[in-house]
């Protein structure tokens, strides 16, 4: 944008900030992208025999668990096997990790709750609550409705 001062006399701008809104947004969309082609994984995570490839630095950036450890016991090392986790509940929390997004549902709650709180994933952990306790509240008004009845 440029400017006129008094004199009538056209400047460029000194400095300008702009700011992408949509930036976040196309970066996870890259990085998942990049690690559904497998493409720069430094880290993978071993469940039952499945992989499921990752970059160190997205679970960094999401768990403080996962944190702590790429700086002590995991330094050096490229591959976790986990073990009293379910496959599913991680693979829901890879899916957030790199998208923000997670699918909880009647099925999957308590295995998600558990593995969140883990990892101390904690936005997931607190949905996972609610939604045990939304539907825990929904039990209780049927079953009141029924005996009402």
């Amino acid at each position: 944008m440029l400017v006129k001062n008094a004199d009538d006399e056209v400047k460029p701008p000194v400095e300008e900030r702009v700011e992408n809104d949509n930036y976040a947004n196309s970066f996870l969309e890259s990085l998942n992208r990049l690690r559904l082609r497998r493409m720069y994984c430094d880290f993978s995570l071993d469940i039952g025999g499945e992989t499921l490839h990752v970059h160190k630095c997205a679970l960094a950036v999401v768990s403080p668990y996962f944190s702590a450890r790429f700086g002590t016991d995991l330094k050096g090392v490229s591959t976790l096997t986990l073990e009293n986790v379910e496959l599913t509940s991680v693979k829901e929390l890879v899916e957030y990790i790199y998208t923000g997004t997670v699918t909880i549902t009647q099925n999957n709650v308590r295995e998600l709750l558990r593995a969140s709180d883990l990892f101390e994933i904690e936005w997931v952990k607190r949905r996972c609550e609610e939604f045990l306790e939304q539907n825990a509240n929904a039990r209780i008004s049927v079953r009141m409705w029924r005996f009402a009845g």
